[in-house]
């Protein structure tokens, strides 16, 4: 799985949006041993550092923080892949973002807040925070994106898959997150895993 010799691979398969998940691997083993019980994107950063991971699905912004953890020997293992799919062209990841939203009646505060999303966080922002920008010409034309990684995380770019935007979408992402945690320990079957996460899915919806 996206494993070169003696080489440990970080792979990315994110869409144009401000969060892109990324995956990392490495020839000797293929994943985290506690994946069941990561709670946090540092959790992965940790484990590149001690050299107990082969594999792990995160964020590109987890590319800039990897330069802060590990030696300059270390970091040179790792190298950008594709999230590997179900075959060799099957590629695919969920992307996400910020949304500024301005809420007031008054049209000078509306006309200030998108005054400051389109000149501040639109551009500047994304170049000082390495924030990947929504659009295909920021990320063309700015310093922090000009970069071998970026350069090979655009090519992946396009295999992104937007989260939908319906309310009930958070709930259903809880629930597939809790029922692959019960597949992983042990605690559910599959199919029992994917039952309960419907009806709580489905009872989630009925309150909306």
């Amino acid at each position: 799985m996206c494993c070169a010799p003696r080489r440990r691979t970080c792979g990315s398969a994110a869409g144009i949006a401000r969060s892109n998940e990324t995956a990392y691997a490495e020839k000797r083993a293929p994943a985290p041993k506690r994946v069941a019980n990561i709670k946090d994107y540092a959790d992965f950063n940790a484990a590149a550092k001690a050299g107990t991971n082969a594999m792990f699905i995160g964020g590109h912004w987890q590319e800039f923080q990897l330069k802060d953890a590990l030696s300059a020997d270390q970091l040179a293992k790792w190298q950008v892949s594709e999230i590997p799919g179900p075959t060799k062209d099957q590629r695919s990841t969920g992307t996400g973002g910020w949304t500024v939203a301005a809420m007031s009646k008054d049209p000078e505060k509306v006309k200030f807040c998108m005054t400051l999303a389109r000149e501040v966080y639109m551009g500047p922002a994304n170049d000082v925070m390495s924030q990947v920008p929504t659009r295909q010409s920021l990320f063309d034309s700015l310093n922090s994106f000009k970069t071998p990684f970026f350069a090979q995380l655009k090519q992946f770019l396009v295999h992104g898959q937007a989260r939908p935007g319906v309310p009930i979408y958070p709930e259903i992402s809880n629930q597939i997150q809790i029922a692959m945690g019960d597949v992983l320990t042990g605690a559910k079957s599959p199919e029992q895993a994917l039952d309960d996460a419907w009806k709580s899915v489905n009872d989630a919806y009925a309150k909306m």
